[in-house]
């Protein structure tokens, strides 16, 4: 019934954002506008991992190319949430702090503590079932990754 109400979004995205699988790297398949970018990986040596390239600054370059589809997946999950205590406030809360970075730092900065801030969310999303960590910042990231960065 969820594919009805997003029927602009592929039902493999659909069901990724549904299990908390998505990865923040993978937003832009939320966006009609930009659907049809493709994901670029580089191999990091360090980790042994392949990492989102540097075009992930490109594709996300404002932060409109993130809110839009960042709104369609809070919406995905507030109509498989409906009864989801308190999870509106959590997730505007998210949305009004980004926006506040994003005016406030340099736009690349705030991107990276989204991401990593993202991937925490859905890890325990997907564990436990809580929301109430979107409304609450990440000291720790804004220290490492935004505040030197104004």
């Amino acid at each position: 019934a969820l594919s009805a109400l997003f029927p602009d979004i592929e039902p493999s995205t659909l069901t990724a954002a549904m299990s908390h699988s998505l990865r923040p790297h993978d937003l832009y398949l939320l966006d009609p506008r930009i659907q049809e970018i493709e994901p670029v990986y580089t191999f990091n040596a360090s980790t042994s991992t392949f990492e989102p390239s540097a075009t992930e600054f490109r594709k996300y370059s404002t932060l409109d190319s993130i809110v839009i589809p960042l709104h369609n997946y809070f919406a995905i999950l507030l109509a498989q949430n409906p009864d989801a205590h308190g999870l509106p406030v959590f997730l505007f809360s998210y949305l009004t702090r980004l926006q506040l970075l994003a005016a406030n730092y340099d736009w690349h900065a705030a991107l990276q503590y989204h991401t990593i801030f993202f991937n925490r969310r859905a890890r325990e999303m997907e564990m436990d079932g809580s929301f109430a960590a979107w409304s609450t910042p990440d000291p720790a990231l804004l220290c490492t990754y935004v505040y030197p960065h104004r």
